[in-house]
């Protein structure tokens, strides 16, 4: 079966119209409701993730070297605080569970079901459910990653050990290609476990991941391509300073609703020969 980008594309905005625009100002409660309370946290107590990002950028400038990851954490202990630590975890938690919300939001308009304003906080109701998956998704994909990083380092010791810049200098570029290329290809195994858990919220974590590794196979160069199309929103975003947002988030996130659907079985008209959901068990 084919998936038809062009038409996913048309029916997403059609859907986001449908709703008289509704869809936009759900969308912009989301973005005041996560951006102000993330601005009013940092007024109050340091971001550690802001603190690393500045000691690594000093230490960039400073020529690298070899980076001490005790002393990077001592050091954002400190900087942050147990506080601020906590605090920031908090704040990213409520962000998941806001987005998950906004998610629901979007899949009832793309398929014209029931959606209301007070919609985008359903996903308060599966909290627990949800920071779990994100959790098991990240901790799946450390497990995957890191033997391939691994990997790399082990064969840059031994490009390291001949001597030839230029040989490094082709390692080096050819790794990092690799590298990116793997990680896309994690992300895409997990990229629809959240839309899974959320049309299901009676089946298990496990099996909600499960589901998105069987579903995916074969789709994921599909996924790709479909969000590499719409890059084009994600630079207007960027340009109006986020916001394009607004129209952005419900359009872009209504295509990849409309994607999963399709390959999930639930947007049959889309194509006759569209296969049943398979359940299998997959890899994690």
């Amino acid at each position: 079966m084919t998936f038809n980008r062009i038409q996913a594309k048309e029916d997403a905005k059609a859907a986001v119209a449908r709703s008289r625009y509704q869809a936009c100002l759900v969308t912009a409660i989301y973005l005041l409701a996560t951006n102000v309370v993330s601005s009013m946290v940092g007024a109050v107590v340091t971001n550690p993730m802001q603190v690393a990002d500045q000691y690594l950028n000093a230490w960039a400038q400073a020529g690298g070297g070899t980076l001490d990851i005790q002393e990077l954490i001592a050091h954002v202990f400190y900087s942050a605080g147990p506080v601020g630590i906590f605090v920031s975890v908090l704040l990213a938690l409520y962000e998941l569970v806001m987005r998950a919300g906004l998610v629901i939001y979007i899949m009832r308009v793309v398929r014209g079901e029931d959606s209301q304003y007070r919609t985008l906080l359903e996903g308060f109701q599966l909290a627990p459910q949800i920071i779990a998956q994100q959790l098991l998704v990240v901790l799946f994909s450390f497990f995957w990653f890191f033997p391939a990083a691994l990997i790399c380092s082990l064969a840059g010791v031994v490009v390291i050990l001949t001597g030839s810049q230029l040989l490094l200098a082709l390692f080096y570029i050819l790794s990092l290609l690799a590298l990116v290329a793997f990680s896309l290809w994690v992300q895409y195994r997990y990229a629809l476990a959240l839309y899974f858990l959320l049309d299901n919220p009676n089946q298990s974590i496990l099996q909600s991941i499960r589901n998105s590794v069987v579903t995916m196979k074969g789709w994921k160069i599909e996924l790709f391509v479909l969000q590499l199309s719409m890059l084009g929103w994600t630079l207007l975003s960027l340009v109006t300073m986020g916001i394009a947002d607004v129209w952005v988030m419900p359009y872009t996130q209504g295509v990849t609703v409309n994607f999963y659907d399709f390959i999930t079985g639930r947007r049959a008209a889309w194509s006759s020969d569209a296969a049943p959901l398979d359940e299998g068990t997959g890899v994690l």
